[in-house]
């Protein structure tokens, strides 16, 4: 072979090389997808939904920082807790949704993405907003809070959760910040709505309002099965 065919020989090749690269360059940018999708929509919408369940999801954007990203029920915030995720979020973040702030039933589901320093030279153009497809799910608690007051008042503390049976006796047991138990709130329901309300009294008799030594209190409920065989319990 003369050294004019091994030097089109050698072209031929680096071409044929260069083509299959930008090939598989191309094919590779293919597969990324900008927005926000909810990974397990399938779990999601082809379950009924209790207790707490996990939601994955992923944002992506072509420039930008992720800021954050908020979970929507309904057009509107979770009303559970970590429902925003703000900067630096994971790689694989995830929602864990507790489903019992939610009247039980049928729901939209949506997630909400932001982006910042998409273009700093426009001040009106800093923060870029995606959302993910709407999608139905289907939630179902024995015991659920959907009008829950996750605050303590300044001399009485409200609390409002439905059970899905009738004519049931209840307690609530409240404890502080260290797991000590507080105070147990008692009561008896017809219809499967309760209220209680807590003085901020604990069990010795003693005000509970410095919001340092309480900086918060957590809640254990129990509400008796009708058939005597078990107890419901929902922390």
């Amino acid at each position: 072979m003369n050294k004019d065919a091994v030097r089109k020989t050698v072209s031929f090749i680096q071409f044929f090389l260069c083509v299959l690269y930008f090939a598989q360059y191309r094919l590779v940018a293919a597969d990324i997808s900008y927005g926000v999708r909810i990974l397990n929509e399938g779990k999601l919408t082809n379950s009924i939904l209790s207790d707490t369940v996990p939601v994955t999801f992923q944002a992506r954007n072509e420039t930008g920082t992720l800021d954050w990203v908020m979970l929507e029920i309904d057009g509107h915030i979770f009303r559970g807790e970590g429902a925003v995720l703000s900067r630096p979020i994971k790689i694989r973040p995830r929602f864990e949704m507790d489903t019992c702030f939610l009247e039980n039933g049928r729901h939209e589901m949506q997630i909400q993405a932001a982006w910042r320093n998409i273009n700093l030279t426009n001040f009106d153009d800093r923060t870029f907003y995606r959302k993910s497809d709407l999608i139905t799910i289907t939630v179902s608690n024995e015991v659920y809070y959907p009008e829950w007051e996750s605050e303590v008042g300044d001399w009485v503390s409200a609390y409002f959760f439905k059970t899905t049976h009738t004519n049931v006796d209840w307690q609530l047991d409240i404890f502080d910040a260290r797991k000590n138990f507080v105070q147990r709130l008692s009561g008896h329901t017809l219809d499967g709505k309760i209220e209680a309300y807590w003085n901020l009294k604990d069990a010795k008799g003693v005000l509970r309002t410095n919001a340092e030594a309480d900086p918060e209190f957590s809640s254990v409920i129990t509400v008796d099965d009708p058939s005597g065989k078990r107890k419901i319990i929902k922390k």
